[in-house]
């Protein structure tokens, strides 16, 4: 019990690695700028008038309505998609008023993604929520409500992560393909999961790398959300998951869910 109220009373105090937690702060905000710049040339596609994405209707409820108003009305894509990619820009930095700026991030980026959802994977959703957890830290200020702000914003991203990769491991272990060792065979049989590279070497063929590749990704996602919490097989925790998700973006091209992986890392940055 003793630990646990040594534990509160250093959330008044600054946070250990400030630097660490500033430069995962500014990547969340950035992954949302790169993110509109992956899809620049197809942007009126996806969300403007002429979007080439299903439109359907709803029971009209007050949440559903807001969370789908840019699907039933694309003409407010200009006064969305734009204000959502200023303030984001805006929320990398740090200023006594940036929650602002991070709040329009925040809630645009729920408009976009809800009218745009066939268009994305789980990346930018995820950044949804590690978005949200940053909206009031500010690692400036050095008051005993702010540190605790600051602490309290970055356990809540750590146990998000943490959560995103044990839920999906149970998700995964539900299944048939994961547990057999198929999975990562079949999404690379896939066009749009592979590349000529891949399929010219015969990668796919070598059925034993396959299972390899499979079970250790989906050791990694039991394994994360228990070892990531102890000093040491965090930093190896870290490295193998830049490894497997700069090989997802680079042989996936799934660029916007692995930078999202890659920059959610940051918020474990400790001092050395």
């Amino acid at each position: 019990m003793s630990k646990v109220w040594t534990w509160i009373d250093g959330l008044s105090s600054p946070y250990s690695y400030k630097s660490g937690l500033r430069i995962f702060t500014a990547l969340v905000y950035l992954w949302f700028v790169i993110s509109a710049f992956l899809v620049w040339d197809i942007r009126e596609l996806i969300w403007g008038p002429q979007s080439v994405l299903l439109r359907f209707g709803m029971q009209s409820e007050l949440s559903v309505t807001y969370a789908y108003s840019l699907m039933f009305s694309p003409e407010l894509f200009p006064y969305i998609f734009y204000p959502h990619v200023i303030a984001a820009v805006l929320s990398i930095f740090e200023f006594r008023w940036v929650f602002i700026p991070r709040i329009i991030t925040w809630i645009t980026g729920i408009l976009l993604v809800f009218a745009g959802f066939n268009a994305f994977n789980a990346g930018f959703m995820f950044m949804l929520l590690l978005a949200f957890y940053c909206i009031p830290i500010n690692t400036s200020r050095n008051t005993p409500v702010q540190n605790t702000i600051n602490h309290l914003g970055a356990y809540a991203a750590m146990i998000q992560i943490a959560l995103g990769y044990g839920f999906s491991a149970l998700y995964k272990l539900s299944g048939e393909m994961w547990p057999s060792g198929e999975a990562v065979y079949y999404a690379l049989e896939l066009r749009r999961f592979s590349t000529d590279w891949v399929t010219h070497l015969g990668i796919t063929k070598q059925y034993w790398l396959m299972h390899l590749f499979t079970w250790i990704a989906l050791g990694y996602q039991m394994l994360f959300p228990i070892a990531v919490w102890f000093n040491k097989s965090r930093k190896i925790l870290i490295w193998i998951g830049v490894a497997m998700h700069v090989t997802i973006a680079v042989v996936m091209h799934l660029w916007d869910f692995s930078l999202a992986m890659l920059f959610g890392y940051a918020v474990f940055l400790k001092k050395k």
